[in-house]
């Protein structure tokens, strides 16, 4: 078997996680593949055979299609850089580049405010009530930035009032 045994041969045995790592890129093969118990002779002999190439090709396409490639080295260069940031924000006394440092921190770091969703009162929706008598009320809600975007029209807020009453004249 060219040296590698039957069980490393196999590429049902190899690790589903093995074959994301690798084609992640985000380490050495060769140290990528020691963690899942395979030697250096067992993985050269590994990545020369047809079905892994096909299994690696086929998890490198399906990486790039969803775009994880570029997400997770994305990930790597902003953990890299991010001490040399936080140096920076401290060195200097602008507090436009520290709030900068500030954002993009709280967004790697998962806790920047997420941005607030449009609600009633914001002027990005129209809330119409009708009162049906003994049959209750009915309530309708038009949120303008799923009708337009949040690029679209507004309602005019001087023509839009609280009316609890209609004149039946």
């Amino acid at each position: 078997m060219n040296g590698i045994s039957r069980r490393k041969n196999n590429l049902l045995s190899v690790p589903d996680k093995m074959l994301t790592e690798l084609a992640l890129g985000t380490d050495e093969p060769s140290s990528i593949a020691s963690r899942y118990g395979y030697d250096v002779v067992d993985f050269e002999t590994l990545e020369n055979q047809p079905h892994f190439k096909r299994a690696m090709a086929a998890r490198v396409a399906e990486l790039e299609s969803k775009g994880e490639i570029f997400k997770v080295k994305a990930r790597y260069l902003a953990d890299d850089l991010l001490e040399d940031v936080y140096k920076d924000a401290k060195a200097t006394v602008d507090p436009k580049v520290r709030l900068e440092a500030i954002k993009f921190l709280s967004a790697a770091g998962g806790v920047a405010t997420p941005p607030q969703k449009a609600g009633a009162g914001d002027g990005r929706q129209v809330s119409i009530n009708i009162n049906l008598g003994a049959a209750g009320t009915a309530r309708a809600t038009i949120d303008f930035d799923d009708l337009f975007g949040e690029d679209g029209p507004r309602p005019n807020s001087d023509l839009i009032g609280d009316y609890t009453e209609v004149d039946d004249e």
